[in-house]
């Protein structure tokens, strides 16, 4: 059933999952003694349960660019963030929301740098008002396109399952937005701007299709449907601040 029909609790071990198969498993490593560990593997598919334990950081951020379902697993369902918490019934993890906060910002800049050019300004010409709505659009896109993914989902597995863990389909939706903080780029590479952003628009939006696919446990084909819903509610807003707000906004149909 994945992570939308798994059942509220209250221990880590109930939310521990195969990053291969998905499939529950007791624990992820067996100790032995103090520093003596063995990886557990998955009764389902034989393989280890979490390969990513021993991982390095940069092993893992690779593994993202490479979209493997894998990795969302282990950092979703079986990274521990904080020991007190180690499954949360809501609410998410700090570290997701400093990616958060770090995509918006990023987002944010990118959209002020677009104004400033479009406009041919320079950032002290910019008003202080401008750039706060500018900041304030950026955040509210990020709402729209997470409420058309959750309408989505309702909608598609709604009936199936009782219990729809939304903290996690939101982090999920966070940790895909990885590649976002990249966008600084493109205030240094004026002259390929538009590629540069071309390219990192196909991979945070595939990277969504990959975590909401690892949180449905669903097909590419359902996860690319429910992320098109997001990305539908996040170009009305756009629209509605084009026509009723001011014009010469970044917002237009776009991605960031």
């Amino acid at each position: 059933a994945g992570a939308v029909g798994r059942r509220q609790c209250n221990k880590k071990q109930d939310m521990v999952v195969c990053v291969n198969c998905a499939k529950p498993v007791n624990s992820i490593v067996k100790v032995f003694a103090p520093g003596t560990i063995r990886l557990t593997r998955c009764g389902g598919c034989g393989k280890v349960a979490d390969k990513y334990v021993e991982y390095e950081l940069t092993l893992i951020i690779l593994d993202l660019i490479l979209h493997r379902s894998s990795v969302y697993r282990h950092l979703l369902f079986n990274r521990i963030y904080e020991e007190t918490r180690p499954f949360l019934d809501y609410g998410v993890y700090l570290p997701f929301l400093k990616l958060l906060l770090v995509s918006l910002f990023f987002t944010a800049i990118t959209k002020c740098n677009r104004y400033q050019i479009d406009n041919g300004l320079s950032l002290s010409d910019v008003a202080a008002g401008k750039l706060l709505q500018i900041a304030i659009i950026s955040v509210l896109e990020f709402c729209a396109f997470a409420v058309g993914v959750f309408l989505a989902v309702k909608v598609w597995v709604g009936k199936r399952y009782a219990v729809i863990m939304w903290n996690y389909l939101l982090m999920a939706l966070i940790l895909s937005c990885f590649g976002k903080p990249c966008l600084i780029l493109t205030m240094v590479w004026d002259n390929h701007r538009d590629h540069f952003v071309s390219l990192l628009t196909v991979l945070v939006t595939t990277s969504n299709i990959v975590g909401v696919k690892v949180f449905m446990e669903s097909s590419t084909l359902e996860a690319t449907a429910v992320i098109f819903c997001g990305h539908v509610m996040r170009w009305f807003l756009q629209l509605l601040v084009y026509f009723l707000v001011d014009p010469s906004l970044p917002v237009g149909i776009t991605i960031f």
